[in-house]
């Protein structure tokens, strides 16, 4: 660890005060370790909000693809209570529900793994 020979003194408002004491107590570091953090984790935290601005967007494309997969099943739902036939078409449609399935365990699994990275940042900087 370098030497540290600089200092800088800040000014806070007491709520600010009352929040880094309430980290300070929670952590167990003197707040000049928790400001040092705080700047070296600077570049991190960047990153860490360019990716959930990317989780957003893919939370998008997958809400959208879930509207089309619902209105699917709601077709094939609305067909078979009126009695339609499938005949010949009955092992396709079986072979698409069973694509479809799987298509849906993906995506929670998409969701799970995102979900997971969201948490795992939160008890990093909390």
């Amino acid at each position: 660890m370098k030497q540290k020979t600089q200092k800088y003194t800040i000014y806070l408002n007491d709520e600010d005060k009352a929040r880094l004491d309430a980290i300070k107590k929670k952590k167990g570091k003197t707040g000049s370790k928790i400001i040092r953090e705080f700047i070296q984790n600077e570049e991190l935290s960047s990153m860490n909000i360019k990716k959930i601005e990317n989780l957003k967007a893919i939370n998008e494309v997958l809400l959208m693809n879930l509207y089309r997969i619902g209105n699917n099943i709601n077709q094939i739902a609305y067909q078979l209570n009126i009695g339609q036939s499938y005949g010949s078409h009955k092992e396709q449609f079986l072979q698409n529900a069973k694509d479809l399935k799987e298509l849906l365990k993906e995506y929670a699994l998409i969701i799970k793994q995102q979900k997971n990275q969201i948490q795992f940042k939160r008890r990093k900087y909390a």
